[in-house]
């Protein structure tokens, strides 16, 4: 049985008229204003709650081997009132083959993986990749309201043909100087400069999208030099963000024969710092717990950047402080570093795995890793132990003469104050103090 519910303004003649499977109400002249109604029953068609938009197939053609992405949006219907909950709803499809063999029912979905960019916002996809052949493809969809149970039929088709047309090649270019930090400039156009629809897409490092139109229009703000000369352009704000740019410029066309094809390109742009990794494993030199190295550094940026690094990383509690003989890498520029490790006191000799973390202005970070060798030697001469040995000598040679002529003086009963002994002694003091320092500091 199905009910019937009403409210007007004001009283009102209505005329019913009831068969065993359904209600008619006929009001011949009604009052103005607003009504509301309610039907109860299990005759409800889904369509009467929501309206179904086929999104895809949008082209009634498509070529053999081609991916066909089928689409359908959920919209309120209008004038009526409440939110729509895709959830309660089931869009299927069966799609029939030319021969006329059909596919089971296809559920399409809207969960925002695969084919699908966005979960729950009514729109559900799938993509279609059986085509057996040339010839017609009806499909026909089933829109199920899961609440009540109800469901609704809707049907198109589309046509699969075996010719392979001759596309036309896109000629991409791109101006961007990261290093100034000017704007982007895309220009594009067909090799044969004739007209066509042309879009950008940039993916930025941090996983969004950048979209537009080029257009061919003659304007200096779009970057277009000429009107209706068959190169479009577009002009991009900078770059901002460290990172690779995916750049995809869509050419929408029509053939000599009336289809509608596109071609894509795609190019990569840059805005990054870029450090050297280390293979080889690096042997601390020296009695002191010290690594020192040159890393390769390269800016591709549009300013000056600091380098520094995060004292909260110590690689386990091993490194004490890291300096490097530059502070700056400047913009567009790559060159060797020269970077010093100090470890903390009572390294013990081993090969370790530590993480330097660079970090670049605030806008790269980078734990560069590394294999060093630590063996520890109860005696290791390095350049300056080796040359406080040296001054330690030269300064025995000095006392030596200095004795020698003092032995020599007293014979001769010449008096200790001579100038030369006051030389001789000093030459010795500086030699013996300069080299123990140079030794054991």
């Amino acid at each position: 049985m199905i009910g019937y519910y009403y409210q007007s303004p004001g009283s009102q003649d209505i005329q019913e008229i009831r068969d065993s499977s359904y209600i008619i109400n006929i009001i011949e002249d009604p009052i103005a204003g607003d009504w509301n109604y309610e039907i109860n029953g299990n005759l409800i068609l889904a369509l009467d709650l929501v309206g179904m938009t086929l999104l895809d197939p949008v082209k009634a053609v498509y070529f053999m081997n081609s991916k066909i992405p089928v689409s359908v949006g959920l919209s309120t219907v209008e004038e009526t009132s409440g939110d729509l909950e895709p959830s309660d709803f089931k869009i299927s499809c069966k799609i029939k083959y030319p021969d006329m063999s059909t596919t089971e029912w296809i559920v399409l979905l809207d969960d925002g993986q695969k084919n699908d960019l966005l979960e729950g916002d009514g729109i559900f996809n799938y993509l279609f990749e059986e085509l057996s052949g040339p010839g017609d493809y009806p499909v026909e969809f089933a829109i199920e309201h899961i609440p009540t149970g109800s469901s609704s039929l809707k049907e198109m088709v589309f046509t699969v043909t075996d010719y392979q047309p001759v596309k036309k090649d896109i000629f991409l270019k791109i101006e961007n100087n990261i290093i100034a930090g000017s704007a982007t400039k895309i220009y594009a156009n067909f090799e044969d400069f004739s007209e066509g629809d042309f879009s950008y897409t940039i993916s930025v490092p941090d996983g969004t999208d950048i979209s537009g139109t080029l257009l061919d229009n003659g304007e200096e703000k779009y970057g277009d030099e000429s009107a209706s000369d068959g190169i479009y352009s577009a002009i991009l704000e900078e770059l901002e963000a460290a990172g690779d740019y995916m750049v995809e410029v869509r050419g929408d066309y029509q053939s000599s024969e009336g289809y509608e094809l596109f071609q894509v390109q795609e190019v990569i742009i840059g805005k990054y710092i870029w450090i050297a990794e280390i293979d080889e494993i690096l042997e601390i030199e020296g009695k002191d717990a010290i690594l020192e190295f040159k890393i390769k550094m390269e800016s591709i940026y549009d300013k000056d950047l600091i380098i520094g690094f995060d004292p909260q990383k110590t690689s386990g509690g091993i490194i004490d402080r890291v300096e490097t003989d530059s502070n700056i890498l400047e913009a567009g520029t790559a060159k060797d570093i020269g970077v010093k490790v100090y470890f903390k006191d009572g390294l013990e000799p081993g090969e370790y795995t530590i993480s330097v973390p660079f970090v670049l202005g605030d806008v790269y970070h980078s734990d560069t890793i590394i294999g060093v060798l630590y063996e520890e030697s109860s005696f290791m001469l390095d350049l300056k132990t080796l040359s406080g040995l040296i001054l330690i000598f030269a300064s025995l040679i000095a006392l030596i003469f200095l004795l020698y002529t003092v032995i020599s003086m007293r014979k001769l009963q010449i008096n200790l104050t001579n100038p030369r002994m006051i030389i001789a002694f000093a030459i010795f003091i500086v030699l013996f103090i300069t080299g123990l320092i140079m030794f054991f500091i």
